[in-house]
Parts: C-alpha cells; structure tokens; sequence
C-alpha cells in the first residue's frame, strides 16, 4: 500500500528531525567538558622551560692591546696621554662583573735590559694605570709600578659585562733607564680578571 504525504507532513517531520538534531548536539557540546575519556578533546595547558645559566669569567685586549711610544731617548719619558692618546683597551666579554689586576708573568716579557735597573721589577721605569672605567671603578687611576710575577697590581674593580659598560681604558708610562742599550723594546704585561 502506497503512502501519501503531504508538504506539509513532510515539512513538519524535517523540523522535528532538525530539533532534535540541535538539541542533542548542544547537550552533548554541554557534557563533553565531564566526560574526559573522549578522544579528540580540545585542551588546554601551559609548559615550562627551565635552564641554568652558568657564569663565564673571561676578558680580552684583542681590539687594542699596543702601546706604540716610537723613538726615544735615555731618561726620557712618555705616557699614553702623550702618545698620541694611545691606550690598551680591555673589555669584558664574560657575563660575570669582574675585577681586573695585571703583572709581568716572566722576565722573557720586560720591557728593559735585565743588566740595568729597568729590568727588575717592579720599578718607575714602566708603570700603568686605569685611565677610565666604562663601569665599576678605577682603583689605581694614578700610575703604579707595573708588578713582578710574584704579585698583581690591580686596576678596577667591579667592571660590568653588560654592552656599553664593559671596558677600561689602560695607560703606559715609560722612562728610558740611562743605561739601556739601543735597540727596539717590547714589553708584554698580563692581564687577570677575577669575578666579583
């Protein structure tokens, strides 16, 4: 037997079917929050990273480390001042505030004769001092004598990492001994930083 419907039937019996389609959606949307064994869930959380920054102690002269006085002649003096403002710069390329102290480590390294009073250190003959501290401060911003390998003589303390406040400015003076032969002279001094 055949069965009419009408239209209208037909129209009635899609709305009811979309209610209920609707409204079983929107409780199951309701419940799903209580009903963690679904698959599929949306969640969410947040993460954690964790990491330990390790403290590195390091300094350099790489970008300026001469001292270049040219000719001179015995007795005479030269500063850095002098020398056309040449400097030994030194920069803090660690991420720790370091103090910053300097000697002679051998005497392979002195700037004069060992047969001539310049040649034992510490003397006036060859001294240095911090002419300006980008951060932290000067301790000897007058000139000292440079120290033998057996002590340090210290320049700054405090000197900061952090860019545009990492660097001293270190000067040289120098007096020819009377007694020093002719020759060209170099001198090498060593540099310690110490974190503080």
């Amino acid at each position: 037997m055949k069965l009419n419907l009408s239209n209208n039937s037909l129209a009635v019996l899609l709305v009811f079917a979309l209610v209920i389609s609707v409204v079983g959606t929107w409780i199951s949307v309701s419940y799903i929050g209580d009903l963690n064994q679904l698959t599929g869930l949306a969640t969410s959380d947040t993460g954690n990273t964790t990491l330990t920054i390790t403290s590195e102690t390091s300094c350099t002269t790489s970008s300026d480390d001469v001292v270049a006085f040219g000719n001179l002649g015995k007795d005479e003096t030269n500063q850095s001042e002098a020398a056309g403002d040449d400097y030994i710069i030194l920069e803090n390329d660690g991420n720790a505030n370091i103090d910053v102290e300097v000697n002679i480590t051998d005497n392979t390294t002195v700037l004069w004769d060992d047969s001539v009073p310049g040649g034992v250190i510490p003397n006036s003959y060859w001294m240095i001092r911090c002419a300006n501290a980008q951060s932290g401060s000067c301790v000897n911003s007058t000139y000292v004598d440079v120290a033998g390998n057996h002590s340090l003589s210290i320049l700054a303390t405090g000197l900061q990492f952090a860019d545009n406040a990492d660097n001293i400015t270190i000067a040289i003076n120098v007096t020819v001994p009377s007694d020093e032969s002719p020759a060209a002279k170099t001198g090498q001094v060593t540099f310690y930083c110490t974190a503080t």
